[in-house]
């Protein structure tokens, strides 16, 4: 029941069938960025204090989304990890600063995941 409500709301948004589009919105007052890949329902898994990945329910629960804190710093260290292209956003290397900062090699492997679903990706902005 409660997958079939799930497919039912993904399809339809005012009776009307939409696409969904990956987008992120940055969270200014937060200073944080939120990033969906997936329209898919989720939940949360945190791999540092400033990235949590958001990951399906239904198995193989792959990466739907993520959210990174402290993102303001992060952009002013390393502007050229997001670019603006054709108004949409491109998100490349911006795990690789984090990963860096681990040694668990499962949060390694999850920012890889993430590396890897962003791709050149393009995004719309929520705003």
């Amino acid at each position: 029941m409660a997958s079939e409500l799930n497919q039912f709301l993904r399809d339809r948004v005012d009776g009307k069938n939409l696409p969904f589009t990956p987008y992120c919105d940055i969270g200014k007052d937060a200073d944080v960025l939120t990033v969906f890949y997936k329209p898919d329902p989720y939940y949360s898994k945190r791999l540092t204090d400033h990235v949590t990945l958001y990951l399906a329910l239904e198995p193989p629960h792959g990466i739907v989304g993520c959210r990174i804190k402290g993102i303001a710093g992060l952009l002013l260290d390393l502007p050229n990890y997001i670019a603006v292209d054709h108004g949409g956003i491109k998100l490349s290397l911006i795990f690789l600063s984090f990963r860096g900062g681990t040694e668990d090699e499962q949060i390694k492997a999850a920012f890889n995941e993430l590396a890897k679903a962003a791709g050149d990706l393009e995004l719309s902005s929520a705003a």
